[in-house]
């Protein structure tokens, strides 16, 4: 190769290498730097904690995915690189495991106090068997939307039968006032925000087409695993939900019902649960939402030792306090009091489940309910858990 031609691919290279250079600084993210303490529950604080910083977005937790990574030192401080990104996960990892805690870089060098090992909390709020009735409203969103707006994830379930079979409960006879009834019903639950519903009896006793097209209305989605339709009278359902939390752990819903009619088959419930357990093990929290009644209830908490708690429908009886049966909660707010007649005057239940995580595990999980009236005050339970970030 003559001197000219050395030269002209050394200027090639230059201009290679210059442009690499422009595409890498157009694309980089800027980044900020986070300085922070790690405590234990006791305010003490822990070295040795490996911090790592992801954007929220990542599609997992894997090295090529981190931004940054650091360890704490003898004093519990770190100083990590993360995305100057509205939102930034970090995964704290020590001898008790990996928690995350999610964090809004403030790029103004304030310092993190986190807690290890990480505590989340996961709220259930439920109700069931509401048959019409949607008694108290303004009280019962009031007390929903303070849950929301005091905790990140907060999760409202319906265990089945928001409507009546029974054509002499209507409160407007025929077809249409069903209809009428049924559609106020779905639109009622989309207004108020519900996450997911597992169908009762009462809906999957169907009344001609309107009956599905009421259901259609419905912004969450509708579960019930077990059930077989052919019938073109209702909409399909799903299995299960899955919920990511805001640290992106992840909360599987079962859905569980019975009922037999024309098109509608209902397998063994308890049996098909077995076939779902898996979801215990692939996902941070499973829940049964079912609609199986009471004897029922308790022989899946027997039987499937992957779930973590079950919320019930179908049997009416109030139950104040969580019951636990094994390893699962079983969780039931009593729907409307005395069967089906649409009063306003009756009181509404809303039932509370509160789980909590640490590092990702279930460590405690408790649940009651609240009975409303239209001069209830609206409370929130407190957990006293140690945050994640404080």
């Amino acid at each position: 190769m003559t001197m000219n031609e050395k030269r002209y691919q050394a200027c090639k290279m230059r201009v290679f290498v210059l442009l690499l250079l422009g595409v890498a600084a157009a694309t980089s993210v800027v980044a900020v730097q986070v300085t922070g303490i790690v405590e234990d529950a006791e305010g003490v604080p822990v070295a040795d904690i490996t911090v790592c910083a992801y954007a929220y977005d990542v599609p997992d937790f894997l090295p090529e995915h981190r931004h940054g990574s650091t360890q704490t030192d003898r004093s519990g401080r770190f100083t990590v690189t993360t995305p100057d990104t509205d939102d930034v996960l970090l995964v704290l990892t020590g001898d008790d495991g990996a928690g995350r805690v999610r964090i809004v870089p403030d790029g103004e060098g304030e310092l993190l106090r986190l807690r290890y090992p990480v505590r989340t909390r996961i709220i259930l709020l439920h109700d069931n068997d509401l048959h019409f009735n949607f008694n108290h409203l303004a009280a019962f969103r009031a007390h929903v939307d303070a849950y929301r707006e005091r905790y990140p994830n907060v999760y409202l379930l319906n265990a089945g039968d928001v409507f009546t079979r029974h054509a002499d409960r209507w409160p407007v006879p025929g077809e249409e006032g069903y209809f009428g009834s049924a559609v106020s019903m779905i639109e009622t639950m989309n207004d108020v925000g519900y996450d997911v519903m597992t169908l009762g009896n009462h809906e999957l006793a169907y009344v001609s087409d309107r009956t599905r097209q009421a259901l259609e209305k419905a912004s969450f989605p509708l579960l019930g695993a077990n059930m077989e339709i052919t019938t073109d009278k209702l909409p399909p359902l799903q299995s299960h939900h899955v919920f990511a939390t805001e640290e992106r752990y992840s909360v599987a819903v079962l859905g569980l019902t019975r009922f037999n009619t024309d098109g509608v088959n209902s397998l063994n419930p308890v049996v098909v649960a077995r076939r779902y357990a898996h979801l215990g093990d692939e996902n941070n929290v499973f829940v049964a939402l079912t609609h199986i009644g009471n004897q029922r209830d308790r022989e899946l908490a027997e039987t499937v030792d992957t779930l973590d708690v079950i919320i019930g429908g179908h049997s009416h009886g109030l139950l104040e306090t969580a019951d636990t049966i094994g390893d699962v909660l079983f969780a039931r707010a009593g729907g409307t009091p005395g069967g089906h007649p649409v009063d306003p005057e009756l009181p509404k239940f809303l039932g509370v489940v509160t789980i909590v995580l640490e590092n990702g595990a279930v460590v405690s999980k408790k649940g009651h309910v609240k009975t409303l009236d239209a001069d209830s005050p609206v409370t929130v339970t407190d957990e006293k858990i140690a945050p994640a970030v404080r």
